[in-house]
């Protein structure tokens, strides 16, 4: 499986893990996991305004792809975030 937007439902597990346990490894990868997500959604962001202005998409369908794109990387966001609270609170 490719690192980034499609390891989230790892990503959930490891973040879940995170709230029952002290595991500081899995906190560790949930931070590389996001870094990784933020890599891909950009990565990703930049072929499809490529495909965009070549004219292989159109438009509406650009908007809506973008839109999901964001969407992920705010849930891998969020996932950080609550991994970063739970690792705090139990230090």
């Amino acid at each position: 499986m490719k690192p980034g937007i499609c390891s989230f439902d790892l990503y959930k597990l490891d973040t879940h893990k995170i709230l029952n346990s002290h595991h500081i490894k899995l906190h560790q990868k949930v931070i590389k996991e996001d870094d990784l997500v933020d890599q891909r959604e950009k990565d990703l962001r930049n072929k499809h305004i490529e495909r965009i202005n070549s004219r292989k998409c159109t438009p509406a369908a650009g908007v809506i792809y973008l839109d999901i794109l964001s969407n992920l990387e705010r849930v891998a966001d969020h996932a950080n975030n609550i991994a970063d609270l739970v690792a705090e609170s139990k230090v």
